[in-house]
């Protein structure tokens, strides 16, 4: 008899033809939103874009556009905790199959668009859309950690309040205004529950995944360098949130502070 034929580390049974296939029917489709559907109407709704630097309204674009596949993860990344058995049924995974095709469309298709219509911002993002299909790719080679990798979706949750504050922003909303301020706190609340709280626990689950000797978790170790350099990013960002939300605090209580010793002096 012969011998039964070692499976490949780097086979999946998951990332078929049909996967890519389906990605690649949705990035045709992001492409049209981008550089068709998108622009005309950003100018039909919002006139005064039409004379704004092409930087900015690229940037709107995808600012507008990449809030879309963030809800439809978002919604379906919370019903799988509220309704399902994460590691018993079987249609958690279907539905996280289903938001891995998604957002590795999207990135592609928001990576073709800073290409070409946001030059001057492009570097930045291009590298963290080249971690995020690196993470994607890798985090659909079986179904293993499913847990691990819907809590990674719920970063998700954090971009429409990151997106509208930018939005706002290059609409005309001045950092003084309420709008803005509101915008700031909407924006902090998610990102601090949704991408740093996780962080500890993810790096737990990552480190312990460099123990398994099966070929079945090789992807696992492989994504967890990716993860970190995800998760230094966000820490980045949060920390300049953070920065900006205690000077606004500080300006403001001096603003107050010099305002009533100003009122007393006249008093006197």
């Amino acid at each position: 008899m012969e011998p039964a034929l070692s499976t490949p580390w780097w086979y999946s049974e998951t990332l078929t033809r049909s996967y890519f296939q389906t990605i690649g029917y949705l990035t045709l489709g992001y492409l049209v939103l981008y550089f068709h559907l998108a622009p005309e109407i950003v100018r039909w709704l919002f006139p005064k874009l039409r004379k704004v630097d092409p930087d900015l309204f690229g940037q709107f674009i995808t600012d507008v556009v990449s809030t879309l596949p963030s809800l439809v993860v978002s919604y379906l990344t919370i019903k799988s905790f509220l309704y399902h058995d994460i590691e018993k049924d079987g249609e958690v995974f279907l539905m996280f199959e289903w938001m891995s095709q998604l957002m590795t469309a999207y990135l592609i298709a928001d990576t073709t668009w800073r290409v070409f219509r946001v030059p001057g911002k492009r570097t930045f993002m291009v590298f963290h859309h080249a971690i995020g299909l690196v993470i994607t790719t890798l985090a659909m080679h079986d179904d293993g950690i499913l847990y691990e990798k819907l809590v990674f979706c719920l970063m998700e949750i954090a971009n429409p309040f990151v997106n509208f504050r930018l939005c706002i922003m290059t609409l005309g909303v001045q950092r003084t205004d309420t709008l803005y301020v509101f915008s700031c706190f909407a924006m902090l609340i998610p990102f601090t529950l949704f991408r740093i709280f996780p962080i500890p626990y993810m790096l737990k689950v990552g480190l312990e995944k460099f123990w398994y000797q099966s070929a079945s978790h090789v992807m696992h170790y492989l994504i967890f360098p990716p993860y970190v350099i995800i998760s230094a990013l966000n820490l980045y960002w949060w920390f300049k949130m953070l920065k900006a939300l205690a000077d606004y605090v500080w300006k403001n209580q001096y603003s107050y502070e010099s305002g009533f010793k100003l009122e007393n002096s006249k008093r006197d």
